[in-house]
């Protein structure tokens, strides 16, 4: 995909299986691909295919069998929890398909809060949460808690939230399954838009092919392996 000299994302060689009763279900065979900044993503196959296990062995979050993946030049796995925890926050955003807000927070406390935890000051956290805001075209709501926004606009606040720290990866699970069609429409466009223009590589898994915009890399998995690749 990429000169991996210059990659963002790396994966190389991961492969992992469990044990499921007296079975031994294969999560991820040997796949290995790199993406760097600017680059899309997206990675689609049915339930069972491997693509929930990806998204976690790329986050850090589970560990693989075997192979690695590097972020920026740093194995993942190889992070004491503490460090994980820091280093996802600074070059990782997630954006998840149930949104994941903090319901006692307003939309610009939940979007400067990766800032805050990574010990930025609070009124330099609120004007990066607010330009983001503004970024996702959510200036004008600001100050308003989760269950006074629609579904597009709390998934608005999650790609700001997600953004807000500059990542150089972006991690989109699902990001459009809550969401009606043509909202769902306007968000993966805004999440292309807005990932690419603040230079980060995005990754896109779901179960809809249709996500991919022109340009994209797609990924087919099926049986823990790369079964197809293309551009869109």
């Amino acid at each position: 995909m990429t000169d991996t000299n210059t990659a963002v994302l790396e994966v190389r060689n991961l492969s992992k299986s469990f044990q499921s009763g007296t079975d031994e279900v294969v999560a991820l065979n040997d796949v290995s691909f790199s993406l760097q900044r600017g680059e899309v993503l997206v990675v689609t196959g049915p339930s069972g295919s491997g693509k929930s296990s990806l998204l976690h062995a790329m986050s850090g979050l589970e560990p693989c069998d075997s192979g690695s993946v590097l972020v920026d030049g740093t194995d993942v796995a190889t992070l004491k929890p503490t460090l994980a925890a820091a280093f996802r926050r600074r070059e990782l955003g997630f954006v998840f398909q149930f949104f994941n807000l903090i319901a006692t927070l307003t939309a610009v406390e939940n979007v400067a809060m990766p800032l805050i935890l990574d010990g930025v000051k609070a009124k330099e956290a609120d004007e990066r949460a607010a330009e983001m805001l503004n970024a996702v075209g959510l200036s004008d709501q600001r100050d308003r808690y989760g269950a006074q926004l629609s579904g597009g606009q709390m998934q608005r606040v999650a790609v700001a939230r997600a953004l807000v720290g500059t990542p150089s990866l972006v991690l989109a699970d699902e990001p459009t399954g809550s969401l009606d069609r043509a909202t769902g429409v306007e968000i993966n466009a805004l999440l292309h838009e807005t990932a690419t223009r603040y230079g980060a590589a995005l990754v896109i898994v779901t179960h809809d092919v249709a996500l991919a915009l022109p340009g994209d890399h797609v990924f087919a998995m099926r049986d823990g392996q790369i079964e197809e690749r293309g551009v869109a």
